[in-house]
């Protein structure tokens, strides 16, 4: 599946699936004009524009139009920790209706966004046919930040050391950090923290505030995750201590490794692999 934006990608993506005498199913993303849209993840077909562009794209020799998606489809909701839809997913069932209107066969009703195991009969109630996993894979969604009954078991932590200690401040080594939940953060009584120490011993029972990363100050966001920045206030640390953060994390947006362990619940750690932000295996054979 490819997903379009526009009719211009849209005669793009024919043109080249034409060449090759291939036709290419394709998800049309769709929006009402009252729809939730991230900043930077803005894009797509209006509801009152779709029976035009669907027409339209239906045209083109090298595509089949074969489903609808949108994005974000669900909004985390505090109080109670359960999944309420927000306005784009019944902005992507009004359009699933208006294509078939079209005589368009859809096939796949997309909508990702907080999904998790206990989202899926929500979203099939509603008619959605697919999603995406996301972090629910590693249980590192925002459920279950206030969560502990979820099937899924938190499984990731991101690893990293102090590389220097600056104005009593102490900076970890970046270029893994994805942190996206500033409404989270914002909560008064929220305070992302990370375990830093050069014992396992020591790691359980040192808690520093997470200041942000790039430009210095509480709670920043920079493009580029040099480093991380801890107030240690009295723990003892020192420069090539251990930082473990837990959070959710986007490892083809970072220049971080990600490494795979498994055993862990039998006490019989063992590395599986090393793979990079595109899932190439690096480090070679570990037997």
């Amino acid at each position: 599946m490819i997903s379009v934006f526009s009719v211009e990608k849209a005669k793009q993506v024919s043109a080249v699936a034409d060449a090759y005498e291939r036709k290419q199913d394709v998800l049309l993303r769709v929006h009402s004009r009252d729809d939730t849209l991230f900043p930077g993840m803005e894009g797509g077909f209006y509801l009152d524009e779709l029976e035009e562009t669907a027409n339209t794209i239906s045209q083109l020799p090298g595509i089949r139009i074969v489903g609808v998606t949108t994005f974000p489809a669900l909004s985390y909701h505090h109080e109670g920790a359960e999944p309420v839809a927000t306005p784009n997913l019944d902005a992507l069932i009004a359009a699933k209706k208006t294509l078939e209107g079209l005589g368009i066969e859809v096939t796949q009703v997309n909508a990702p966004g907080n999904n998790s195991c206990s989202t899926m009969e929500f979203l099939a109630e509603r008619g959605v046919t697919h999603v995406e996993p996301g972090s629910a894979l590693t249980g590192s969604s925002t459920f279950h930040l206030y969560r502990d009954d979820l099937p899924e078991d938190p499984a990731m932590v991101y690893l990293t050391e102090i590389s220097h200690i600056w104005d009593r401040q102490a900076y970890v080594y970046g270029g893994g950090f994805f942190i996206d939940d500033p409404p989270v953060q914002m909560r008064e009584t929220f305070q992302r923290k990370a375990l830093v120490g050069s014992t396992p011993q020591q790691l359980l029972e040192q808690e520093a505030a997470f200041l942000g990363i790039g430009a210095r100050g509480g709670g920043q966001f920079a493009a580029i995750d040099y480093h991380g920045i801890l107030d240690p206030g009295d723990l003892r640390v020192s420069v090539g201590d251990t930082a473990i953060f837990a959070f959710r994390a986007q490892l083809f947006m970072t220049r971080a490794y990600a490494a795979v362990i498994e055993g862990l619940r039998h006490d019989a750690p063992r590395l599986v692999g090393v793979w990079d932000w595109s899932g190439h295996r690096v480090g070679g054979d570990l037997e």
